[in-house]
């Protein structure tokens, strides 16, 4: 008898619970449609709903992050616009995901040259950062620049330096350098010539500097340089920083590359920060980076990123930030760096921001759909909670999401 209660009360329990489950995302799926809006593309340019609502969330905040798949045509574009349709609430700067140093001087080129002036500096070797060398994301340089020719700290780089050593050490060369630092700054650069020599022969990505280099090499500069400016300072530790961050990658160790990575970022915004905000801690800026960047909360890398950091300074400043996530089409392509001919091709999206998203993808097969997250936040919990940890992350993670359905690999940006 005891055992039959037992086995009627477990099978009572499991209808129950599966029931229950049911209706949790037959609620969720409810909830998704009543809080998607259309995106309109037509022409090159954006309207509808969903972007009304993303210019009126970014007037009411301080901090405006895309969190993105990288490679997405429509992407860049849609920032340009958003961007210029926000200058006139405050907005000044644009965080990216290269160094300070080459930030500045891709900015540079386009206050002198616009889109020309990237090219040119593009041309020089090693002169292309990543993400850039594309051409939908260069122009939004371009654009955005171009709204704000007399501002000079438009661009605030804040990452580690992929491939762009050759043009900082270049302008390192070019800075007063002192008697007893020219030795250790000529061995560092031939060291980082001699890799890229090795990498161009044999087109094997293992000998790009930034992963083969050995950090202490940069080490014995800075300590030879003890009195250099705080450009040339900060150009040197992120070299340093991109040298470790890219050898615990290559030895295995990819959580502990990915949070001195995070620390590097965070670092590099707080410095960038100190310099442009006024005495109430105010200014109004655009973040784009990859998703995992600007994800709030624990992120998909395990690490807590610029995702979290940002909207908790707005806060302390009186203000908010709003996040949005950008991700391709169903079967869209994205362009994906090819690190043998460093070349952009189209190719499936390889960041892994797409799994488990079904729920929204579902619902944005018509057309660009943008998916308010603050409206499913009640009804993550129990199965939907455990059992859908990505769009778990995603709802608590950022403010929106859009899907570009319909969406295009971003194309090469041409240079010589």
């Amino acid at each position: 008898m005891r055992t039959l209660k037992i086995l009627v009360c477990s099978t009572l329990f499991w209808f129950l619970y599966s029931n229950f489950s049911l209706a949790a995302e037959d609620s969720l799926s409810k909830a998704i449609t009543q809080s998607a809006q259309p995106l309109h593309f037509n022409n090159g340019n954006f309207s509808g709903p969903a972007f009304d609502t993303l210019v009126e969330q970014g007037k009411q905040a301080q901090f405006f992050l895309i969190g993105e798949e990288h490679g997405i045509a429509e992407n860049p574009m849609l920032a340009a616009q958003l961007f210029a349709a926000l200058k006139g609430s405050g907005y000044q700067h644009l965080v990216i995901e290269v160094s300070p140093q080459i930030a500045k001087m891709m900015e540079q080129h386009l206050a002198k040259d616009g889109l020309e002036g990237l090219r040119q500096l593009f041309a020089k070797p090693g002169g292309e950062p990543a993400f850039f060398g594309m051409q939908q994301e260069a122009k939004m340089l371009a654009d955005i620049k171009a709204l704000l020719p007399d501002n000079n700290d438009v661009l605030l780089g804040v990452d580690y330096e992929v491939a762009s050593d050759r043009p900082l050490l270049q302008w390192l060369q070019e800075q007063e350098v002192l008697d007893s630092a020219k030795a250790p700054l000529t061995q560092l650069t031939h060291a980082s010539q001699q890799s890229w020599d090795r990498y161009y022969q044999e087109k094997n990505p293992q000998y790009i500097f930034s992963f083969a280099g050995d950090p202490a090499l940069v080490k014995d500069v800075i300590e030879s340089w003890p009195s250099a400016s705080n450009d040339v300072d900060w150009t040197l530790h992120e070299l340093q920083k991109t040298l470790e961050i890219n050898r615990y990658w290559v030895q295995g160790q990819g959580w502990q590359s990915n949070q001195a990575r995070v620390e590097l970022l965070r670092e590099n915004f707080l410095k960038h920060w100190q310099q442009i905000k006024d005495q109430a801690g105010q200014a109004k800026l655009m973040a784009k980076l990859g998703a995992s960047h600007l994800m709030r909360g624990l992120s998909s890398n395990a690490t807590f990123d610029l995702g979290t950091l940002l909207p908790e300074l707005a806060e302390i400043n009186g203000g908010k930030a709003v996040s949005v996530m950008v991700l391709p089409g169903a079967k869209s392509n994205v362009a994906v760096l090819d690190p043998v001919n460093w070349a952009f091709q189209p190719a499936p999206a390889k960041d892994g921001y797409t799994k488990g998203l079904q729920a929204l993808y579902a619902q944005s097969k018509d057309g660009m759909m943008l998916f308010d997250m603050k409206k499913l936040r009640p009804m993550m919990k129990g199965k939907l909670k455990t059992e859908s940890l990505e769009l778990y992350r995603a709802v608590f993670g950022f403010d929106y999401v859009l899907i570009m359905t319909g969406s295009t690999a971003s194309a090469e940006f041409e240079h010589q």
